[in-house]
């Protein structure tokens, strides 16, 4: 930044030293929730709020959730990525969420969750 001042009757022209200004990318603010806890082949959604627009990769066990790879939140959603999920096995699962900015004066954000414990049935099919 540069302030200059114009000359008038009084004063000659005059302009100041150069100083730079980092202007450092933020950090978005993201929260994440589970509908229900883990049960074996029922429902339970997996719900993300962001303070900005952009896209959610969901993971289990670092694996991509099938059919939440690239869920969008934005100012239409309310920043909220919603990724539907049926345990497929009865076992521990990791959480994890990556999210990736579409203002580019925004860090990308990784949410690591617990570990849960998927429990089985109660109700026969």
């Amino acid at each position: 930044v540069t302030a200059y001042r114009a000359a008038d009757g009084n004063y000659a022209a005059t302009s100041s030293a150069s100083t730079a200004i980092t202007i450092a990318k933020a950090t978005p603010g993201l929260t994440y929730a589970v509908s229900t806890p883990p049960v074996f082949r029922q429902l339970s959604n997996i719900s993300v709020t962001s303070s900005t627009a952009g896209t959610f990769k969901f993971l289990l066990n670092n694996k991509v959730i099938p059919g939440c790879h690239s869920k969008i939140a934005n100012a239409g959603n309310g920043y909220v990525a919603t990724c539907p999920w049926k345990p497929s096995a009865r076992n521990y699962v990791s959480v994890s969420i990556f999210f990736s900015p579409v203002d580019s004066s925004f860090y990308a954000g990784k949410i690591t969750g617990p570990t849960y414990l998927v429990a089985p049935r109660t109700a026969r099919r």
